[in-house]
Order: C-alpha cells, then structure tokens, then sequence
C-alpha cells in the first residue's frame, strides 16, 4: 500500500508539475503580446507627437505671416478678441 501511495503522490506531483509549466508558458506568452502592444502604442504616440509637432510649427509660422503682412488687422483682430474675452470674464 505504501508503494501506491507513493505512485499516486508523484503523480500528483507530476500534474502539478505540468500545471506549474503550462502556466508559466502562458504567463510569457502574455508578456510577450503586452510588450509587443506597448512598443505599437509607443511608436503611434510618438507619431502623434511629431504630427502635432509639425502643425504647430506650420500654425505658428502662418500667424507670425499674417501678422508681418498685415500687422493692422492684426492688431485689430487681437484687440477684438481682447474685448470679447473680457466681456466673457466679467459675467
């Protein structure tokens, strides 16, 4: 009986085994797809951030134009909103 027992025990022990290992395959597996993913996000963020990068750049430069080109409606235009705002702030 304490041969059974014993048979029986380290296949129990076996299963586990097999468990512990399955699951540990499937933990890497995991930690291989989120690493994957972050890299995608990472790499999409900083496109976003070049993209914005650049339209800001090309805004800023089409205002300081304007701005060189016509500096009175420019000034007309940031007194206007200066007023508007102002208007806004005190209600």
């Amino acid at each position: 009986m304490a041969k059974s027992s014993t048979t029986r025990i380290q296949q129990v022990a076996n299963k586990a085994h097999d468990a512990v290992d399955k699951t540990a395959d499937a933990a890497e597996n995991v930690d291989a797809r989120v690493r994957e993913t972050a890299e995608q996000v990472k790499a999409k963020t900083n496109e976003s951030v070049d993209t914005m990068k650049t339209a800001s750049a090309n805004a800023q430069q089409t205002v300081t134009d304007y701005v060189n080109d016509n500096p009175m409606k420019a000034l007309g235009i940031a007194f206007g909103a200066g007023v508007i705002a102002t208007a806004i702030l005190r209600k």
